[in-house]
């Protein structure tokens, strides 16, 4: 059974009154307006940066909800005498995500000689835990990234956090790890960007949502924290909740265990291959650009990874090769 994350912290220095902001606000629409007529102004980027996490943390945020049938799949999944039929048969209640699944299931990455006609027989082929991870990946899809004024920007990042999952996984199998959870740690660690996005879209603001481009390093700054809030209201396991919360933040003495180090690496992954959630025009410097990792965070994930110029070369290699099956 997935255990119930901790209550979202308090953000330091903020009463009552700003943690039950909502998207509806004149507060944080104001904020909004305030960064995209001076983008450069710290001062403004920090209020909305303040707005953006009173609002995830107001008791009267609801965030995006996942399809039942895929929620309770997570808790089969736990289970030792999980009955597949009985799992097919939740599946099929919910005709739109079955159909997608099975759409998956029969793709070029996990399809053999002859397709599965059926989710029993999907089931059969792939394994229970196999077809959780895929049942998570069609749901984030259905009720997560999408979007209609940044349906742009919402594809971009359904494709990201869906080639970092494959990557996750890819590294944990590569390197030996247990990595049941790998997949699902990386398929939700920007759900945070599509949470903003999707509050932006829903505000009250005269003439349609707000430009992106000048809001853009605001939402980097907040998408770590708001990533793990959603997956803490989902009910989602305290690792895949510790690891999305911190994925950028790699530090060798915090004794986590290796799945932030797993996510920020297959981040990086993705990133170089150019599946990325911005193009260039939003790179913050030379160096660091928009959710990417900064150096020292990648020296340490390769270094507790215990991962070396040759090992690199071969998960790049790899991770080329599931890249072509994603395309």
């Amino acid at each position: 059974m997935f255990a119930r994350g901790k209550d979202c912290r308090v953000v330091e220095g903020h009463g009552m009154s700003d943690r039950r902001i909502s998207r509806y606000d004149p507060r944080f629409i104001r904020t909004v307006a305030d960064v995209g007529a001076n983008p450069g102004s710290p001062a403004d980027r920090d209020a909305l940066c303040r707005h953006l996490l009173a609002l995830f943390q107001s008791p009267e945020y609801r965030p995006p909800m996942l399809p039942g049938a895929a929620m309770e799949l997570l808790d089969y999944s736990q289970r030792r005498d999980a009955d597949f039929d009985e799992i097919a048969h939740l599946l099929e209640q919910d005709q739109l995500l079955a159909g997608q699944l099975l759409r998956i299931c029969n793709s070029p990455m996990y399809a053999r000689a002859q397709p599965a006609r059926s989710l029993k027989q999907a089931l059969l082929r792939l394994g229970l835990k196999t077809l959780r991870d895929l049942a998570m990946e069609v749901a984030v899809g259905m009720r997560v990234f999408r979007g209609n004024d940044y349906s742009d920007a919402m594809e971009r990042l359904r494709r990201h956090s869906i080639l970092t999952a494959h990557l996750s996984r890819m590294i944990c199998r590569h390197l030996k790890l247990e990595g049941e959870y790998a997949f699902m740690c990386g398929l939700f660690h920007d759900a945070g960007i599509a949470g903003v996005l999707i509050a932006l879209e829903e505000g009250k603001f005269e003439g349609g949502s707000p430009d992106l481009a000048p809001l853009w390093p605001v939402i980097n700054s907040v998408h770590q924290e708001t990533s793990g809030i959603l997956t803490r209201m989902w009910r989602l396991y305290p690792d895949l909740v510790n690891t999305v919360s911190r994925h950028h933040d790699i530090r060798f003495d915090d004794n986590q265990g290796p799945l932030p180090s797993v996510v920020c690496i297959a981040e990086q992954l993705c990133n170089g291959m150019g599946v990325t959630v911005l193009t260039e025009e939003y790179l913050v410097d030379d160096s660091v650009g928009l959710d990417h990792s900064d150096r020292e965070s990648l020296f340490n994930a390769r270094s507790i990874l215990e991962i070396d110029t040759d090992r690199w070369q071969q998960l790049e290699e790899e991770a080329e090769q599931i890249k072509e099956l994603f395309d």
